[in-house]
């Protein structure tokens, strides 16, 4: 158990360390602190840091450096206002993102790079999708007698087709009635509530069926495409070089490997994982700080900020609320729903 003042002294290590990158000795921690405190005590409550495992230090007359508890301490004791993000900043954020939200590809590019150069770290975030993929609506457009062009409309409203081949030839009156029973039956329905319906079903309606089950498949895989902004800022940093730093970029090539440590973040109520929280060798060096965007019952996306340990947290955590918030607002307007 550490006391108010040494929680005081950790947020002051963690600072000047994040801003210089060198250990914290006590001359410094004294400059900072509210009230007059002599050397001697300061390190005798960095002596009690060091053995709580706050901070590391070479020998006991060595500044202090943060550790991963120490960072998570500091993380813990920040108050609501230092999370909170300036007025000014989501004004900012709104300006640049407002351009593009009718273009759903633009826009999640813009969001990641806005905050990649607001925290000067990378920013990873994955395409908005419904949480299960929903059949709307598909039309039928004869292309020959044994073809015909499938027209499948899906949440976000988004559009796909495919070209659908028949065993006899079918008119159009036929491809038009055959699509009006199958949207009655399995249309607002997902791929797996369609796929084990019992109902009886003809072999061109089978055909039809096994085009739409194909393309939602494909649609469900897309939960775990994502942008990477800002590695440039992650390779300035001097904690990222060598092995190191080809880990941590290998790491972000693999959308999956990333999507699933945002979901399993958010999943758990984590908003900031640091070091071997992560479960990823390549990232243990890194901190993540995350947030879900969207609009309830519609769509939902994930954004995550990823640096190294010596991050910024207050900020960060402002900063991705402010763009989560700015999203959330400019997807309603969009969708007409509530975030």
């Amino acid at each position: 158990m550490i006391t108010e003042r040494e929680v005081d002294i950790l947020n002051i290590i963690v600072g000047e360390y994040v801003s210089t990158v060198q250990p914290v000795g006590s001359k410094q921690i004294a400059s900072h602190l509210l009230k007059e405190v002599s050397s001697a005590t300061i390190r005798n409550d960095m002596a009690d840091l060091e053995e709580e495992g706050y901070i590391v230090r070479p020998h006991i007359s060595a500044g202090g450096v943060p550790s991963n508890n120490g960072y998570r301490r500091h993380v813990a004791s920040l108050d609501q206002t230092a999370k909170e993000p300036p007025a000014s900043d989501r004004e900012l954020i709104l300006k640049k993102l407002r351009p593009s939200v009718r273009d759903i590809e633009k826009f999640v590019k813009t969001a990641g790079q806005c905050l990649a150069d607001l925290v000067q770290n990378v920013v990873v975030i994955t395409y908005p999708v419904s949480e299960k993929q929903r059949l709307v609506h598909f039309d039928l457009v004869k292309v020959n007698s044994t073809d015909a062009l499938l027209v499948l409309v899906l949440p976000e409203r988004r559009i796909k087709t495919v070209t659908v081949k028949f065993h006899s030839t079918i008119s159009q009156d036929q491809m038009t009635f055959v699509a009006s029973r199958l949207n009655g039956l399995f249309s607002g329905k997902n791929q797996f509530q369609i796929r084990f319906q019992h109902v009886s079903l003809s072999p061109t309606e089978t055909s039809i069926i096994d085009a739409l089950l194909s393309i939602m498949n494909g649609e469900e895989a897309t939960r775990f495409d994502l942008h990477v902004a800002g590695v440039k800022y992650l390779l300035a940093q001097p904690e990222f070089t060598g092995q190191t730093a080809s880990g941590v970029v290998g790491a972000l090539e693999d959308s999956i490997g990333i999507a699933l440590v945002l979901a399993g973040a958010l999943k758990s109520g984590s908003q900031v994982l640091i070091g071997d929280d992560l479960h990823s060798d390549p990232l243990r060096p890194c901190s993540l700080v995350t947030a879900r965007y969207g609009v309830a019952d519609e769509v939902t996306g994930m954004i995550g900020i990823i640096g190294p340990t010596r991050m910024q947290y207050g900020r960060s955590i402002a900063l991705i609320r402010s763009v989560s918030l700015v999203m959330n607002d400019l997807l309603a307007e969009q969708y007409g729903g509530r975030v």
